[in-house]
């Protein structure tokens, strides 16, 4: 029998009886596939207190089905970072009781289904929790937001936000902006975050997983306290400038019991220290201690002569006024510096000034004045003319004083004056007078703030209507400018006054807008004009307060103080008398308790022999 025919034929009966047909079986299939989804996709992963702006998006790209492995998968995919597209080694998916991680390229893959319905979690250290529900999909791409911190800083002394704080995490490092705001990402809970700022004590905050942290970061703190050398006192209002090495400042101004703390300071540094009434001190700091210190301040009483604007082209005659002081008890020079023609005394580089040609050759060196003066201990005060100004006006008209005409106003003098009312007139000055610190006068001097009272005045054309309210608001307002502009510069400043302001009431101005009230707040000493001569028949009660030097210094000294707090330290005329009248005027001034006095001579000729105490003995 053949067999070989046979066996085809048994075979076929065989699949008949098993109800089966040759179609169901093919060589070389898998017998799983039908249970593995045929689809791809890529799923949002649903964060776990996740803001609505930080919600865990798609990823743009999704990665190609793997190739064949010898294990069968279920669903597989990469894990990437949702804002930058990069692949996330070592993030954990876990799905019901089954867990896997992602391999250097963000990929995974599980081979089972979980045991019952469960979502698919996925954590990675700095990101977002994924957490979604599985539908079938075979291919799943899941991209995972970054965790986001929020770090602002602030001083917790003045409550302000810090900027430029150094922010170190994870070897990376950023700076607070202007707000205080720093924002970090991809931060694991239990990070160390190092916050940096020179002149604060460092700070350390440990990462916990929030969403916003606010940390004060504590400033190094320098105290001290500021006393009299002779009644041991406290010196209440001294201010005090720190200047580190690296060139930042900090300032501070002493209390009632004369003490002081400057925040956010850096060693070394040079502190400096101006208190009205005495000399200025300078410390070099080397370290910065915690223990307070004590100063010692040295009072300081002006005794000065005027220098004016002309002496400045006299060398033979500015030498003898400083020969004069020198050689008796004066201690200061009063410079003009900008002078009521406009004038100034330096070359500066306000463009007013150089358009207007402001500076005349051949004037003494101011530089060089200054030098000399500190080098044998001379305190020099820089004065200056502020609204009678023919070179501003000259250079721009529409800053001038106007009649409703449209004419320029003029003074009896033949001069013009710029009009107190307007900001550009404010800005010029305060930019001269910064000119002039910078050369180094220990003080400046602001003459003629006030409105023109020469001639006719009822005809003056002003932005605003003139009258008490906006008169006295304007020079106010422009000493308020005045000190902000200066004080941080480190300088003292001084006004000069009408002699009969002080016994105006504070519900008059004189018609020029010059009171007590609204310029003492602002300055460390006022230098009322005190001219007995000025004085009219029944001014303080007298019938000729002109012959009565005496009085009318010490009462007008007395006034002022009964008015203000404001250190008074008055003008006295050195002219129309001879050495006895002014040594009465010295007299009513010293025994008024004036913190000193200036003695005015248009000239700058100050010849009595006696009328100036020799100097002191060295070492007394």
């Amino acid at each position: 029998m053949n067999y070989r025919r046979l066996l085809p034929l048994l075979l076929a009966l065989l699949l008949a009886l098993l109800g089966c047909s040759d179609q169901d079986v093919t060589p070389g299939s898998d017998v799983t596939s039908s249970l593995m989804p045929t689809d791809s996709t890529t799923l949002t992963a649903t964060a776990q207190n996740a803001p609505p702006t930080m919600a865990p998006t798609l990823s743009p790209t999704q990665t190609p089905l793997p190739t064949a492995t010898p294990t069968p998968w279920l669903v597989a995919g990469t894990v990437r970072d949702a804002e930058t597209g990069k692949p996330l080694a070592d993030a954990k998916l876990v799905w019901d009781a089954a867990e896997v991680e992602t391999g250097a390229d963000g990929a995974y893959a599980f081979h089972q289904p979980p045991a019952a319905a469960a979502p698919l979690v996925v954590r990675h250290a700095g990101y977002l929790e994924g957490r979604m529900d599985w539908q079938g999909e075979r291919q799943l791409d899941i991209a995972l937001e970054p965790r986001w911190l929020v770090l602002t800083v602030f001083d917790p002394t003045s409550f302000e936000a810090l900027p430029e704080v150094r922010v170190t995490a994870n070897d990376a490092e950023a700076l607070t902006d202007e707000r205080g705001k720093v924002l970090l990402a991809r931060l694991e809970p239990g990070t160390a975050i190092r916050l940096e700022m020179a002149g604060y004590t460092p700070g350390d905050v440990t990462y916990q997983g929030q969403e916003e942290i606010t940390w004060p970061l504590r400033p190094v703190t320098f105290h001290g306290r500021l006393v009299d050398r002779l009644t041991e006192e406290p010196v209440a209002g001294a201010q005090l400038i720190w200047r580190s090495q690296e060139g930042a400042t900090r300032q501070s101004v002493s209390l009632d019991d004369g003490s002081y703390a400057i925040s956010a300071v850096t060693a070394p540094a040079v502190l400096s220290i101006r208190a009205a009434g005495y000399l200025s001190a300078t410390l070099d700091i080397t370290t910065t201690v915690a223990a307070p210190i004590t100063t010692t301040l040295e009072p300081f009483v002006v005794k000065g002569v005027y220098v004016p604007y002309g002496v400045l082209y006299l060398p033979d005659r500015l030498q003898s006024i400083l020969d004069l002081v020198e050689a008796t008890e004066l201690n200061a020079i009063v410079v003009d510096v900008k002078s009521d023609r406009g004038r100034i005394a330096h070359q500066s580089q306000v463009e007013i000034a150089v358009q207007g040609e402001a500076l005349h050759p051949d004037m003494a060196d101011l530089n060089e004045l200054v030098q000399y003066c500190h080098a044998r201990g001379i305190y020099a005060i820089a004065r200056m003319v502020i609204f009678k100004d023919p070179v501003l006006t000259a250079v721009r008209p529409d800053l001038a004083i106007h009649r409703q005409s449209g004419e320029m106003y003029v003074d009896l003098e033949g001069l013009t004056w710029a009009n107190p009312y307007l900001q550009e007139v404010y800005d010029y000055n305060i930019a001269l007078a910064k000119e002039i610190v910078a050369i180094g006068f220990d003080e400046i001097q602001f003459d003629y703030l006030r409105f023109p009272s020469d001639g006719v005045t009822r005809d003056l054309a002003y932005p605003v209507e003139s009258n008490m309210a906006t008169r006295t608001a304007a020079i106010g307002e422009f000493m308020s400018q005045v000190h902000d502009a200066l004080k941080p510069l480190g300088v003292m400043i001084s006004a000069d006054l009408f002699g009969l302001t002080l016994w105006v009431a504070d519900d008059r101005d004189l018609g020029i807008g010059q009171r007590l009230i609204d310029i003492a707040p602002h300055v460390d000493y006022i230098s009322p004009m005190v001219y007995p001569s000025t004085f009219t028949k029944g001014n303080l009660n007298l019938d000729n307060p002109s012959a009565h030097p005496y009085e009318v210094v010490y009462r007008s000294c007395v006034k002022a103080q009964e008015r203000t707090s404001t250190k008074i330290r008055p003008w006295l005329q050195h002219y129309w008398g001879d050495a006895e009248y002014y040594l009465e005027e010295k007299r009513g001034a010293e025994e008024a308790k004036a913190h000193g006095w200036l003695f005015w001579n248009a000239a700058g000729k100050y010849t009595e022999p006696t009328l100036f105490d020799p100097a002191p003995a060295q070492g007394n």
